[in-house]
């Protein structure tokens, strides 16, 4: 029978039986101790938040800035990089995890450090997005070496590219981008990440994990894309062209894609030798097993030398495996195994291969299309299977037992065979929303509606039904296997559960000839609406054959820009379309710039700025400005003429002033008369003005030319200076 709420707990939340009855005293006693505990507040330590504010890598102490080399030793060390602002502040002790952010402003960037990054107490590393934050290590290493040197450690790595790094055999064994080894009570998670073109020579294209126990490690959204585990020499490869999985391992594996990974191993043309694993190698001690889940993800185009074209589990020559491996949601298809057709008789499983004694746990997955040159070829699967219901498998060669044939059979699958493969009818791989590729099904594929997934919230994608906020989208006219949902990792017809971010259009003005630099606060992304944070990650010009004017725009991750045009005295409109990012879905808009006309200055050239003339004579100099032009092309439709200004001139001097008149010829002829009597000399300036007038900063006068005139009584003199240019710049 219930028990009564005892004063002892009270409104405790404690469960009934866990409450005792007490005697006053005792009572009074405990009241005491918690009044005093009550009184003995701890303040918790907050978090540091060290901002790195430079991509540089190379910097001395105290020059105020902050690179990431420094950012992550200032976390481990709680020590700050130096005294000046901008210096990486200290961070905190554990059990605090320290964060690291990015300056906006700094992006697009590529990170290119020397030496390896080394997190051994918790950090949290953030960057802007995997579209514009790339981080290479130029010392063929990896990256990151996450070790914690503390129980209880809690890493989080997010936001970037981890790209074209290079393990080579004699700096490291396992993870080009990251090598992995966290103790008891420790996590990490790597999210929103991409990892491009990493290799190493042993295993572990990208990531290694190796050692350490006990803990918990979870790839949420990434993408790992043409990574590489081999050599070309007599080096021993294990393989996982993306992902190595060593002993006592625990790791999650949601919502990722994996694609055009490989293994291999020319040198050994054996079967038992061969590297496994082009994607992932799962490979554990007889007695310490990794666990390993796999959720709502795509393996598509992997290959290998050895087996398991996507996924491995031990190897051919690795029999005493334990590791346990489960695929839910997720869609395996075009991966090869045995990619260099050496294997005789091992068959290679293209798809999955596993020589662990605990069956590999398939449920609502599509395993299919995939291939395998091995004299007995398994396409597919090999290796000891559990089936959960709702899978498609194409071919079933080696594990019939498990998978019979039938659409669907017995278990709810579907299944075909070697002489009637089964076809999911799946789109090319492509981003079709979400921040990673998939393959959607076709109309007509026969994975529609013949899934499972009652408590699935969304997709690979992210994506689901937005009237349920589940994600099975059940298509009427298709009878349900069970709940309508569809097997793999995409569901059909489904829409973001995240907001789309809204792009607007936007509208600026130039200046021909001028720069525009538009700071963030008024940039692209000043009228853009998301829930989350936003950044730019492309601009491109649109279609250049609407007579557009030809410019560029180099656009910061924040929305400031600088636009300029390619050519000079150019005017008119441009368009560019730029692309936004919440890290998940994206957006895109146009920014018109209308390109204002500023008139340029006029010019010529003249030949003398001193002149002698006799008094009582009309004086002309034939050709005296030549080269006369109102601008650049496309102002010469303009019109032009002098403009003659007294800058020291007696009075009397001239009886017909200083005059320009234009010839045949184009040039213009110089005129004037010294009043009868006149002495000394006069000085008078000549600029040409054309109509094109001011505005927008426009100059309309050129520079002005100086001119003394003398009065002889000789015969005219003139010193001639030919080809001098007055242009009004």
């Amino acid at each position: 029978m219930p028990q009564p709420n005892h004063p002892s707990c009270p409104d405790s939340g404690r469960q009934p039986s866990t409450c005792a009855v007490t005697r006053p005293g005792i009572h009074r006693l405990w009241r005491g101790v918690c009044i005093a505990i009550a009184l003995i507040v701890v303040q918790p330590v907050e978090a540091a938040t060290i901002t790195v504010n430079t991509a540089e890598v190379l910097a001395s102490a105290d020059d105020g800035f902050c690179t990431l080399t420094e950012a992550v030793l200032a976390a481990n060390s709680n020590t700050a990089s130096g005294a000046l602002p901008g210096e990486c502040v200290a961070g905190e002790a554990v059990p605090v995890q320290d964060l690291i952010v990015f300056e906006p402003s700094l992006f697009p960037a590529h990170f290119q450090i020397f030496s390896t990054l080394h997190l051994n107490e918790s950090i949290k590393i953030q960057g802007p997005g995997a579209a514009v934050m790339d981080v290479t290590n130029l010392a063929e290493t990896r990256v990151f070496n996450i070790l914690n040197l503390q129980a209880n450690s809690e890493f989080e790595i997010s936001g970037m590219t981890l790209r074209d790094n290079v393990l080579r055999a004699v700096t490291g064994d396992y993870g080009g981008a990251a090598l992995v080894s966290l103790g008891p009570g420790s996590s990490l998670l790597f999210e929103n990440i991409v990892f491009l073109n990493n290799s190493s020579e042993r295993g572990g294209g990208a990531l290694g994990f190796f050692g350490g126990g006990g803990h918990s490690i979870t790839i949420r959204n990434c993408t790992f894309d043409g990574n590489r585990a081999g050599n070309f020499g007599d080096g021993n490869v294990v393989g996982g062209g993306a992902v190595f999985i060593g002993a006592q391992q625990t790791i999650s594996i949601e919502n990722s894609s994996f694609i055009n990974n490989e293994t291999f191993h020319d040198a050994l043309a054996q079967p038992q030798e061969d590297a496994a694993g082009g994607a992932i190698l799962l490979r554990s001690g007889q007695t310490l097993a990794s666990v390993v889940d796999i959720f709502q993800s795509t393996f598509s185009g992997n290959s290998t030398t050895g087996v398991g074209g996507a996924i491995a589990l031990g190897g051919p020559g690795f029999p005493a495996e334990i590791s346990e491996l489960s695929l839910r949601h997720s869609t395996v298809v075009f991966n090869i195994s045995d990619s260099n057709d050496d294997e005789v008789a091992v068959a290679g499983g293209g798809g999955v291969w596993s020589a662990s004694s605990a069956p590999v746990q398939l449920f609502n997955s599509i395993v299919a299309l995939n291939a395998d040159n091995a004299d007995s070829p398994a396409p597919d699967l090999h290796g000891s299977m559990q089936s959960f219901g709702f899978n498609l498998v194409s071919m079933n060669a080696t594990v019939s037992g498990v998978f019979p044939a039938g659409q669907p059979n017995g278990n709810d699958d579907w299944v075909g065979t070697a002489p009637s493969p089964l076809d999911p009818l799946l789109e090319a791989l492509d981003y079709a929303g979400g921040p990673t590729p998939v393959h959607v099904p076709m109309l007509g594929s026969p994975v529609l509606d013949q899934g499972r997934c009652t408590s699935r919230l969304t997709d690979q994608r992210l994506f689901q039904n937005t009237q349920t906020g589940l994600r099975v989208i059940d298509i009427g006219n298709i009878i349900d296997a069970a709940d309508g949902c569809d097997i793999g990792a995409v569901e059909l017809f489904s829409a973001s559960s995240n907001p789309i971010p809204v792009a607007n259009d936007d509208i600026y003005t130039a200046f021909e000839d001028q720069p525009l630099t538009v700071a963030a606060i008024n940039g692209l992304l000043q009228n853009d609406l998301d829930d989350d944070a936003l950044i730019v990650i492309d601009a491109s010009p649109a279609d250049q054959n609407r007579g557009l004017v030809a410019a560029q725009l180099t656009a910061s991750a924040d929305g400031a820009f600088v636009f300029e045009t390619l050519s000079p005295d150019t005017s008119g409109q441009t368009e560019f379309v730029y692309v936004i990012s919440d890290n998940l879905n994206t957006g895109s808009a146009s920014v018109f710039i209308d390109v204002l006309p500023v008139n340029d200055a006029p010019s010529f050239a003249f030949s003398t700025d001193s002149l002698a003339a006799v008094p009582a004579q009309p004086t002309l100099i034939e050709d005296w400005a030549t080269e006369i032009g109102a601008g650049p092309a496309d102002e010469q439709g303009q019109s032009v003429q002098f403009l003659v200004s007294p800058v020291d001139v007696p009075v009397g001097f001239f009886s017909v002033s200083p005059s320009l008149q234009f010839g045949g010829t184009g040039n213009a002829d110089l005129s004037f008369e010294i009043a009868a009597g006149a002495t000394g000399s006069a000085i008078v300036s000549i600029v040409l003005l054309d109509n094109g007038g001011t505005a927008n900063g426009g100059v309309n006068l050129s520079d002005a030319v100086v001119v003394n005139i003398s009065a002889s009584t000789d015969s005219i003199f003139h010193s001639r200076f030919e080809g001098i240019d007055r242009a009004g710049m």
